[in-house]
């Protein structure tokens, strides 16, 4: 298996945040954000923020520029605690405003994904309830001018259009939007491509993502490996 460099950023969150993709993005966390041991999706931790003021930041790079093109953007999300409207969960926005950039956020729908706030792609109320201490995959992937927001490889009924760039030159926030909005969470599995991994409604993630290596499958200790192939409408 190739090495996956279309994995510009890839936390498995098992003990540490090392970001276990090629880039090796450093991960600073304020104010007490950690790896929970008790509450996890797969491996040995998932991150856990508390909802007060705990976040993790990743300081803005090239790698996270898709410009026009394709991305997908993915986390396993676990709900502690119920959410207030706009806590913000995973973000790249202007800090303060929400008038450039991204994020995934709490709206009246549940998980919705802004790019910015206007246009917004998510499952309608109808569609999808969000219940508390459940895992849920999340994905949102752009793939031509279509952004569509996956839960659990089944695609929301609420598409957005953006053709347009939605890059910022701010951080990652995780847990946070820059502003105010604190949820508390679980999250695990982050990844971040500049790809679009999944074209239609796909099986979501059974094991850890693998980056790959040069010489085969790179196994990361501890957890599940499982190499992903493309197929079933999605490239993982």
């Amino acid at each position: 298996m190739a090495i996956d460099y279309n994995a510009k950023l890839l936390l498995h969150l098992n003990d540490d945040w090392t970001d276990s993709s090629t880039y090796g993005h450093d991960v600073d966390t304020v104010s007490g954000a950690t790896i929970s041991t008790a509450v996890k999706k797969f491996g040995a931790g998932s991150g856990y923020f508390d909802g007060t003021n705990d976040f993790a930041t990743i300081n803005d790079s090239d790698d996270f520029d898709f410009g026009t093109g394709d991305f997908t953007i993915e986390f396993q999300l676990y709900l502690v605690t119920s959410c207030a409207l706009y806590d913000v969960f995973l973000s790249k926005i202007t800090p303060n405003s929400w008038t450039s950039g991204w994020n995934f956020s709490w709206s009246t729908n549940g998980v919705a994904f802004f790019c910015p706030w206007g246009t917004a792609a998510y499952g309608s109320a109808a569609q999808w309830t969000w219940l508390t201490e459940t895992w849920y995959h999340v994905a949102v992937v752009r793939y031509g001018t279509t952004v569509t927001m996956y839960r659990n490889g089944t695609a929301g009924s609420n598409p957005a259009t953006k053709s347009t760039s939605i890059d910022t030159n701010y951080a990652i926030q995780i847990g946070w939007d820059g502003y105010g909005y604190y949820p508390n969470i679980n999250i695990d599995e982050i990844r971040i491509s500049n790809v679009a991994r999944y074209t239609s409604n796909f099986t979501p993630p059974t094991a850890e993502f693998d980056i790959g290596s040069e010489g085969g499958l790179l196994i990361h200790p501890g957890m599940g490996g499982g190499m992903r192939s493309l197929c079933g409408g999605f490239r993982a």
